[in-house]
This record gives C-alpha cells, structure tokens and sequence, in this order.
C-alpha cells in the first residue's frame, strides 16, 4: 500500500518522472504543475476541456523505492505552447 505524497514528494516526481506520471494520464496532451493554494499536496493537470474526465483521479509513483499515491486535480485550461 502508497502513502500519500506530501509537497516535496510531489515536487520531485515532476521534476524526475513527469514521463511516467504522463503515461498514466490517457489525454493527448496535458500540462502538469504543483499549486501552491494551501490545499494539499497534488499535481494539477491542465487538459482539454474534452478530455477532462479521462484524468485519473490519483496517480501512483515510486520514490526512493516507496510507493507514494498523488492526487490529481484536472482542469480544463489546456492551451498549447506558442514561441514568438
């Protein structure tokens, strides 16, 4: 059984198995973050608003070797990357 992750934990499996956490995620594209509102530890993924039901609502990571559960909160503000 996954404890779940607190704010470090979520931080670091963004910065180092943001792949894995996305495979996990069946939308064609998503942008992950970690808020900061004082509501718990979590990742929110910003998704289209078509695809927002697809998100899980937690997903599992191991950190260190030890399972961690992180909560998902999804949002439907997907907007794609645009350089100018």
């Amino acid at each position: 059984m996954s404890d779940l992750a607190n704010y470090a934990e979520v931080q670091r499996a963004l910065q180092e198995q943001a792949p894995s956490i996305l495979e996990q995620i069946p939308v064609s594209a998503a942008q992950l973050s970690l808020p900061l509102d004082g509501r718990g530890a979590r990742i929110r993924a910003s998704v289209k608003s078509n695809e927002r039901a697809r998100v899980p609502s937690r997903v599992e990571v191991k950190i260190d070797g030890h399972p961690v559960t992180i909560p998902i909160e999804a949002v439907d503000d997907y907007a794609e990357y645009k350089a100018y």
